[in-house]
């Protein structure tokens, strides 16, 4: 326990700033359960208006980064979130609501398999310059 003034006042403004951000991650998470829930009665076809889960879809997102510039959660943590929500529904609306909301990882496109070979060719050339050069 605080043996003075001054952390007395420190534990007494901590337990408040805990309650306060406690409730707010508290409705950031709900939130999120929110439009997750939306998402998946689009995915079975249970009649939820595609423009109710898109709004859904932004207050989650608007949430999310207000708990990030706040600095209850970490920024990389909360842009993850938002794209992982935002690919869900993007993913949804391609199949037509046939498939589940569950995201892929993205698999290796064309352009970063090109840029690896561009970037071996020069290393291949100097190596035949220094075997010529030895000769």
């Amino acid at each position: 326990m605080a043996n003075h003034k001054s952390s007395e006042k420190r534990a007494r403004s901590t337990e408040k700033k805990r309650q306060r951000n406690s409730n707010y991650l508290s409705s950031v998470r709900t939130a999120v359960k929110k439009y997750r829930f939306a998402l998946n009665g689009l995915a079975a076809g249970t009649g939820e208006e595609a423009a109710k889960v898109m709004e859904l879809l932004t207050k989650a997102q608007s949430a999310l980064a207000k708990a990030a510039s706040k600095g209850l959660l970490h920024k990389n943590n909360a842009a993850r979130s938002i794209g992982r929500l935002t690919q869900a529904f993007k993913g949804l609306q391609k199949s037509g609501a046939a498939a589940s909301a569950t995201s892929k990882p993205k698999a290796k496109t064309a352009k970063s398999s090109a840029k690896k070979s561009a970037a071996k060719k020069p290393a291949k050339k100097t190596a035949a310059k220094s075997a010529k050069s030895k000769k």
